[in-house]
């Protein structure tokens, strides 16, 4: 234990921070819409992190660009494209002030925040697809990717290297249909399906607290950018019975490829061999009547 700063203590920070940022969306959402106007990518993005910042359980947003690390990508029936992105880091991909939010289309979002304690930044990134219209092949879609999401997430344990939570996330994704459309610049291999969450189960270095103790929002930012260890082919990182990591594979369609990519981004956390998944969609997907 450093800083005065337990396992436990770092992963309760890491679920307050996620449930910040989930509990800021649902209250987004519910904004937007009892306002009666047209809503942007831009517009939804920004009142978003204004709440969360006004939350005070926010300190920065470490995933930039996109500008502010928060993502909105909306799209309707008929041009689904927008949701299939190669990297939100990409200018084409970040919040656009002539796109709109549909009732009869859907999205993704994405928001990066996190929480600085004890000279420890801690994130809590969260995001998910949402579709609220009626096409019964996009329904069905989302609905087939959350049964093989929940198979995946039944499949993870302490003693499994992240090389073979890989392999065999991607393997069954490909079988049902499906791959997993994630471009990364960040990870050498070019693709995951997730990554550890930095500080959590070790302090930052003498040499990374020179760093955070900068203050400089850039250098913290990239400082948890390369901290991170990615669920890839080839990572020989082991789960063990502290530890945390988020779990987002991207699923694409391979017979039909007009159909929006879906992901529902989460935390899973390990405490003393107990598994927590952070997912904090309830609220959302209660607003908005969907039913993956």
């Amino acid at each position: 234990m450093a800083n005065g700063m337990t396992f436990i203590q770092k992963a309760e920070a890491v679920k307050t921070v996620r449930k910040t940022a989930a509990q800021t969306c649902l209250l987004s959402f519910q904004k937007v819409y009892s306002d009666y106007k047209k809503t942007s990518e831009l517009r939804f993005t920004n009142t978003w992190t204004k709440l969360m910042e006004k939350s005070n359980k926010i300190h920065g947003f470490w995933y930039q660009p996109p500008p502010t690390g928060i993502a909105a990508l909306f799209f309707d029936n008929m041009y689904t494209d927008r949701a299939n992105y190669s990297s939100l880091r990409e200018r084409n991909f970040w919040p656009k002030s002539n796109n709109f939010l549909n009732n009869s289309g859907g999205g993704y979002l994405f928001a990066s925040p996190f929480y600085m304690i004890n000279d420890i930044p801690l994130i809590g990134d969260f995001g998910f697809s949402f579709y609220t219209g009626n096409d019964p092949e996009i329904k069905e879609h989302y609905h087939q990717c959350s049964i093989i999401l929940n198979s995946l997430l039944k499949k993870i344990e302490p003693g499994m290297k992240f090389s073979r939570l890989y392999t065999e996330a991607v393997s069954l994704m490909k079988k049902k249909g499906y791959g997993n459309y994630i471009k990364s610049s960040t990870d050498k291999l070019g693709t995951n399906i997730g990554h550890t969450i930095p500080f959590l189960e070790n302090d930052p270095t003498i040499s990374d607290l020179g760093v955070i103790n900068t203050g400089s929002e850039e250098k913290i930012n990239n400082l948890i950018s390369i901290g991170r260890i990615f669920i890839n082919e080839n990572s020989n990182f082991v789960i063990s019975n502290n530890c945390g990591f988020t779990f987002e594979p991207r699923f694409i369609s391979l017979k039909n490829q007009k159909l929006p990519m879906f992901s529902l981004h989460q935390i899973i956390l390990f405490i003393d061999g107990r598994k927590e998944i952070l997912s904090d969609f309830d609220g959302i997907f209660n607003f908005l009547k969907l039913n993956y």
